[in-house]
C-alpha cells in the first residue's frame, strides 16, 4: 500500500465522520438560507456605491446620487441586516430532518423562539425592536436557537404528546393542531431563558452570548493561523480525493459569515471595517477558480 494511500485510510473516517455530523450539516445548510438574499443585497451595494469607488461622484447631480442611496439603501435592511432571522429558520427546518419531526414547523418555532429573546422596549407607548441583534450581532444566537428551540420541539412530538384529531380532519390542519404542544413546550422554555437573563449584568441572551462567545469564535476562526490551517486542510483533502471545501467549510463558513455580516455593518455606519478574513476574502483569494486555484492551472 503507497504512502497516499495510507493517508487516505487514516483521513477518509475523520472526514466522512465531518461530513455525516447532523449539527454541522444543519449548520452549513441553515446558513445557505440566507445565501439568495444576501448575494443579491452584495451585488445591490457594489452598484450603489459603483461612483464614490471610481471617484467620479463629484461629476454626478446630487439628486442621482440621493436616487441611488434612496432606491438601493433599504435592500441591506432587509436581507444582510436580517440574516439571523434566516439562519435561525434554516437551521431550525434543516435539523428537524434528523430528529424526524415536522420541518416547516420546527424551523417556525426556532424562529418565534428567537424573536422571544429579543430585548424589545417600550417608549411612549411604542414597542420598538433592536434590529441591530437581527444581524450579525444575533448569530451565534440565532444558530444556538435554531438547534435547541428544534430539540425541544421535537421530544414531545416523536413521543406523541400531541393533541390528536380524528383521521378524516385535513391533514394540513391536523398537522397545525399536532404541533401546538411541541411549540407550546419550546417557546416556553425560551421565553423562561428570556426572562432569567434580565437578572444578569447582561439583561439579554444576546449581549451575553456576544460578548463571551461570538467575539472570541469569530476572532479565533478568522484569524491567519486558523485560515491557513483552513486552507491547507482542504488542499489536503482534495489531493486524497475527498470534497475538502465542503468538509471545512462545513466548520469555518459561519465565522466567516458572520465577519462578513460585521464588515457589512460597520460599511454601512461608516466605520472602517473590522475584519480582513471573511467569507468574501476566502471566495476571491484563496477559493477563486476552484480548490487550488485550479483556473489559473488550466489557463498556464
Amino acid at each position: 500500500m503507497s504512502l497516499t494511500d495510507k493517508i487516505t485510510q487514516k483521513m477518509m473516517p475523520l472526514a466522512t465522520a465531518i461530513c455525516e455530523n447532523k449539527h454541522l450539516t444543519s449548520l452549513r445548510d441553515g446558513f445557505m438560507v440566507a445565501f439568495p438574499a444576501t448575494m443579491f443585497a452584495s451585488i445591490m451595494m457594489i452598484i450603489q456605491n459603483l461612483p464614490a469607488t471610481f471617484g467620479f461622484d463629484k461629476f454626478l447631480p446630487d439628486g442621482f446620487i440621493t436616487f441611488l442611496n434612496d432606491f438601493f439603501g433599504p435592500i441591506g435592511n432587509a436581507t444582510m441586516n436580517v440574516t439571523a432571522l434566516f439562519v435561525t429558520f434554516g437551521v431550525g427546518y434543516h435539523f428537524a430532518n434528523y430528529l424526524k419531526c415536522s420541518k416547516i414547523f420546527a424551523g417556525a418555532v426556532s424562529l418565534s423562539s428567537f424573536l422571544l429573546l429579543l430585548p424589545f422596549k417600550t417608549v411612549k407607548g411604542q414597542v420598538y425592536m433592536p434590529t441591530a441583534k437581527l444581524g450579525s450581532q444575533g448569530m451565534i444566537v440565532a444558530i444556538l436557537t435554531g438547534f435547541l428551540a428544534t430539540v425541544i420541539f421535537a421530544y414531545p412530538e416523536n413521543k406523541k404528546i400531541t393533541i390528536k384529531l380524528p383521521k378524516q380532519v385535513p391533514s394540513g390542519i391536523a398537522t397545525s393542531f399536532t404541533s401546538i404542544i411541541p411549540s407550546a413546550a419550546s417557546l416556553l422554555i425560551f421565553n423562561t431563558v428570556r426572562y432569567l437573563f434580565t437578572f444578569t449584568s447582561w439583561g439579554n441572551a444576546f449581549d451575553c452570548l456576544f460578548n463571551v462567545l461570538q467575539q472570541s469564535l469569530v476572532g479565533l476562526g478568522t484569524s491567519l493561523p486558523a485560515t491557513l490551517v483552513a486552507v491547507v486542510a482542504a488542499q489536503l483533502l482534495c489531493w486524497f480525493g475527498v470534497h475538502g471545501q465542503m468538509i471545512v467549510g462545513a466548520i469555518t463558513e459561519p465565522l466567516l459569515q458572520t465577519s462578513n455580516l460585521e464588515n457589512y455593518a460597520a460599511f454601512q455606519a461608516g466605520k472602517s471595517l473590522p475584519h480582513i478574513i471573511c467569507s468574501t476574502f476566502m471566495r476571491i483569494f484563496p477559493l477563486i477558480g476552484g480548490n487550488g486555484m485550479t483556473l489559473g492551472v488550466v489557463l498556464v
